[in-house]
């Protein structure tokens, strides 16, 4: 039997509840700062003996760790316990923690918890009492707020109590950042949107790690990226988490304490945790899937493209629905590849319905079905989930459908699809509101180094599946610039180039026109149109006034100009002064 004991967030006690009494937690902590544990911010033997606070709170739990933080106990029973290791979760580190400074200079700190919020009146005129001294000062400390040598001072000053007060015990460092949670339902996955905090947080606690672990040496268990999450919620912010991850947690333990938890058992475990995770997100999702082709299939033959045995499976069993064609599709497969296949089929959208379960990035597999004629959502199926928001994120991300975000200065999608990638250089800036754009499946979004945009804000309101919107470095683009991409469209601006206040760059028609007479797709046959109708380029150190319009098909060359209120839709092939509605050659520069 593993003994030890917890300070930390309530993840790794409810892991250990469900070790089957393998592993006993001594002494439990939850929510405590660990930057007021020190022994300069509690009480000493000189101050004076008081009746003990009457805190207000029904929980008794968290009255008990309270009055233990109060009176500096945690350390105390920490150290004084039977256990041998503790086990600390540096998501603590997050938690606001309160400071009074009284008169003499001398200070008290208490972790802010909904206990110490409603009891804040009564801790000032016990800490009075308890000191004999007048609160000169009270303030609330955010950590996550503290410039990095304030951060690294609160550290250390933890890292000191441990060596000094934990020498005789084991330390386990445990989930030193934020994850993402899944909710894993009965007919969907859905992705609880703590995604943003979770950005946020993780520079945060990646500094924390950073400096606890150079400077003090202990063991590390390695937390996956996302975690699964079951249908019990008791509030927005209290999931129980599957048991796999509890199998995770605890195997870890059990692999330290039997001296074992090596790089290679570290890998194994949290690979297998993982792979059973992504089977449970699978599963979920497809099952999804097959009640939307269900709804969508009106008898057609369904054609697969790519192999997926779960999909399959909840089709049959659910709808007795059998696929008719498949189609092999993977992640190194090309558009020439898909098309090939799926050509002897083309424009057959009465006979024949498209499912794909998941996208791969660069694979084009969207496009070759749209060229053969099966429009997306009524003739081709993708697998879906709930919409998600990252607002104002800084990070990388990469969820389990596929869509990877590398982000070195803040921006705002709402992904809505799979098979994306999203990269937003530094030094990009956006006042007030921040670069917003709404994503589908297959999209590439590139913008450079040091884009600027004005007060208001830039949107891009949909980026349609396979569309491109590429932006280069240093440009500049107004107030209410609006760009907008269809299917498989693709639109690119230039290094340097300078876009004014209420711009509309729209590249596409927004939806396909379908011949009566042959069934044919009129204006996305990508095929028998020109490639140029599906691109716009405007081009380096280019000027783009106020109110214009840019259209599909349009060519702005390197440092050509274009006048306020210009709508742009043709080529210009060298560098020109443009105006006019629709624009036309002022003359060549």
């Amino acid at each position: 039997m593993m003994e030890i004991s917890t300070l930390g967030t309530k993840i790794c006690d409810d892991a250990i509840h469900y070790s089957n009494g393998k592993i006993v937690n001594k002494n439990r902590f939850v929510e405590i700062s660990p930057f007021t544990l020190a022994d300069e911010y509690s009480f000493t033997e000189s101050d004076n003996i008081i009746p003990d606070i009457d805190v207000q709170e029904t929980n008794p739990y968290l009255k008990d760790i309270f009055l233990k933080e109060l009176h500096g106990d945690i350390v105390k029973d920490l150290v004084s316990s039977s256990a041998e290791y503790i086990v600390i979760d540096l998501l603590i580190c997050r938690l606001f923690f309160n400071e009074f400074t009284f008169e003499n200079g001398r200070t008290f700190r208490i972790t802010l918890s909904s206990t110490c919020h409603a009891n804040l009146d009564i801790l000032r005129k016990y800490l009075c009492d308890k000191t004999g001294l007048a609160i000169r000062s009270e303030r609330i400390i955010n950590p996550a707020k503290l410039s990095e040598e304030e951060l690294t001072k609160e550290l250390l000053n933890f890292i000191n109590l441990l060596r000094l007060r934990f020498a005789e015990k084991k330390i386990i460092l445990l989930n030193t950042r934020a994850v993402y949670h899944y909710l894993n339902t009965k007919l969907e996955v859905l992705l609880i949107n703590n995604i943003n905090n979770c950005a946020d947080m993780n520079i945060f606690f990646k500094k924390c790690t950073d400096i606890f672990t150079k400077n003090y040496c202990c063991t590390q268990i390695d937390m996956p990226q996302n975690l699964i999450c079951d249908t019990r919620i008791k509030s927005e912010l209290c999931f129980h988490y599957s048991y796999y991850y509890y199998d995770y947690i605890n195997s870890c333990l059990k692999s330290i304490n039997g001296n074992t938890y090596d790089n290679s058992q570290k890998a194994t475990l949290l690979n297998q945790y993982e792979l059973r995770q992504l089977a449970d997100i699978e599963d979920g999702s497809m099952k999804t899937l097959a009640s939307l082709t269900f709804l969508r299939y009106k008898g057609r033959k369904l054609i697969l493209i790519g192999d997926n045995l779960a999909y399959e499976y909840w089709l049959k069993k659910m709808y007795g629905i059998i696929v008719a064609k498949r189609i092999h599709y993977t992640a190194e497969s090309t558009f020439e590849s898909v098309y090939e296949q799926l050509n002897e089929t083309a424009y057959q959208y009465k006979d024949y319905i498209c499912v794909v379960p998941h996208i791969y990035t660069g694979t084009d597999v969207l496009k070759a079905v749209w060229t053969c004629g099966f429009a997306m959502q009524s003739d081709c199926i993708t697998a879906i989930h709930q919409p998600y928001t990252l607002k104002n994120f800084v990070g990388e991300y990469t969820d389990c459908y596929n869509n990877h975000i590398l982000a070195e200065s803040p921006v705002t999608l709402e992904v809505k699809g799979s098979g994306s990638h999203v990269s937003i250089g530094h030094g990009v800036h956006a006042f007030n509101e921040q670069l917003r754009f709404i994503i589908l499946n297959d999209v590439t979004l590139a913008i450079g180094k040091r884009t600027f945009t004005s007060k208001n804000k830039v949107i891009t309101s949909t980026i349609y599946d396979g569309g491109k919107v590429i932006i280069g470095d240093n440009v500049n683009l107004g107030n209410n610039v609006h760009i907008r991409c269809s299917f498989f469209d693709n639109t690119y601006i230039g290094d340097n180039t300078v876009v004014g206040d209420d711009t509309v760059i729209f590249n596409g028609d927004g939806h396909a026109i379908i011949s009566v007479d042959t069934g044919e797709n009129i204006n996305y046959d990508l095929n028998n149109s020109s490639e140029e109708k599906h691109i716009i380029t405007i081009g380096s150190n280019a000027t783009i006034g106020k109110d214009c319009f840019v259209l599909s098909g349009s060519f702005i060359s390197d440092k050509s100009i274009v006048r306020d209120k210009s709508l742009v839709n043709k080529r210009f092939d060298c560098a020109a002064l443009i105006a006019g509605h629709p624009a036309h050659l002022i003359k060549k520069l």
